[in-house]
């Protein structure tokens, strides 16, 4: 019983793509109210606003606190946009705000109806305890259980959040699991160069699959973690089915740190990602990329007090908040790229996707890296866009391809 839709609607017609694939974008959303499952108001204050907020983003006219958010039409973006709206009722709630767990968008995904997101948020847990301040990498970005796991690593913002498109594209063909960096690692232990980090994630991904196959993929900086956590495992004695590099570049090292082009590249993603254009009023004063390497509790603490002071907005702190931690990510994630790089080539083959209207000579760059020549597939995009529909749906589709072809490959030997 657990395996059947909690939501049935009738169609006329299933919407399909050019290519004849359904159109899950073209779909209409679910209406909460001709649900079959019951329906359970919210009984608190807090519950009743996030209802509201729930019923505004999906638009619903009512929303229980045991709905599921991707049962009732719910996707990637709108769970972005929630963040912040989430994270200001959140805030406003004072006499709670000290005693839970810190909330990002992979939050969303293990937890998406408002009972469960608020039972994990306010759960009892110790300060040691695991996932006592985030959650666990990796996110699972979508509910397919059967099939070949495919792993996703994120790029420099070190957000889950450019994943989804891919794992979207894939629909339910796979099991997508995907890693965020933000409120999720140790960023001064387990981010010091691109080897511990990549030595954290496979030991993440060994908890969630235990014996290979592996099968691993990033878009940019992703790519590069993707390649260290493949060259790891394979020291290890573990097979890695399947390395896709997307629009990934390899190099010696990367170009020097420049602060000033920082810390506008950080302005910039953080008002593209939280909508806020009080950024650089929080940060102004604070030298914060200078603060090597993070900026710790104490300053974070300064910050959101300063920005409390001079804003008056004390519901805008949760959001401030996981701007900082951003801020944080960013910057551990910056600094790595310049320490240490891999230089014994990879003994397997790699699958190399590369945008058209950028660096032509991509697949040179990996070319002293790996002993096999890689399979290069070139899509007219750019560097932003080669991870965005419609373009991502032909790297999703040639993914799936090999991942199913090796599938029945082995199960004809078994």
């Amino acid at each position: 019983a657990h395996m059947l839709p909690s939501l049935f609607m009738p169609l006329r017609e299933i919407p399909l793509t050019p290519n004849g694939k359904v159109d899950r974008r073209a779909l209409p959303t679910p209406d909460a109210s001709t649900g079959q499952h019951e329906y359970v108001a919210p009984s608190t204050e807090l519950e009743r606003v996030l209802c509201e907020i729930w019923q505004q983003l999906l638009g619903l006219e009512r929303v229980g606190v045991s709905d599921n958010f991707f049962e009732l039409g719910g996707h990637s973006l709108l769970a972005i946009k929630m963040i912040p709206l989430v994270g200001k009722a959140l805030s406003n709630t004072s006499s709670l705000r000290q005693q839970r767990r810190s909330f990002s968008i992979s939050i969303v995904f293990q937890h998406p109806t408002i009972a469960e997101l608020l039972a994990y948020l306010y759960g009892s847990f110790s300060a040691g305890s695991e996932n006592s301040n985030g959650t666990e990498n990796p996110v699972k970005i979508n509910t397919v259980s059967k099939g070949p796991k495919l792993f996703i690593f994120h790029e420099i913002s070190g957000l889950v959040s450019p994943s989804f498109a891919l794992a979207d594209a894939i629909g339910d063909q796979l099991p997508v699991y995907a890693f965020e960096a933000v409120g999720n690692i140790e960023l001064s232990k387990d981010c010091t160069s691109i080897r511990s980090l990549a030595k954290k994630y496979k030991e993440d991904i060994q908890r969630v699959q235990p014996e290979g196959p592996y099968n691993l993929v990033g878009w940019s900086l992703g790519g590069n973690i993707a390649y260290e956590v493949a060259m790891q495992l394979s020291a290890d004695g573990e097979m890695v089915g399947f390395l896709g590099l997307i629009d990934s570049h390899k190099r010696d090292s990367f170009t020097a740190w420049d602060v000033e082009q920082f810390r506008r590249d950080v302005f910039d993603r953080l008002k593209q990602i939280l909508d806020s254009v009080e950024l650089e009023t929080m940060l102004s004063g604070f030298e914060i990329a200078e603060k090597i390497p993070l900026v710790n509790k104490q300053d974070k603490l300064t910050i959101l007090d300063r920005y409390r002071q001079e804003t008056g907005h004390e519901g805008e702190l949760e959001t401030a908040s996981y701007a900082i931690e951003l801020l944080n990510a960013y910057h551990a994630l910056t600094t790595c790229t310049n320490r240490h790089f891999e230089k014994e080539p990879i003994k397997m083959a790699v699958n190399l996707y590369a945008a058209t209207d950028g660096d032509a000579d991509m697949s040179k760059s990996w070319i002293k890296f790996l002993e096999q020549t890689p399979s290069v597939m070139e899509i007219k995009s750019t560097h932003q866009t080669i991870i965005q529909q419609p373009y991502v749906e032909v790297i999703a589709n040639d993914i799936v391809g090999i991942l199913m072809e090796k599938k029945s490959r082995a199960n004809q030997f078994s």
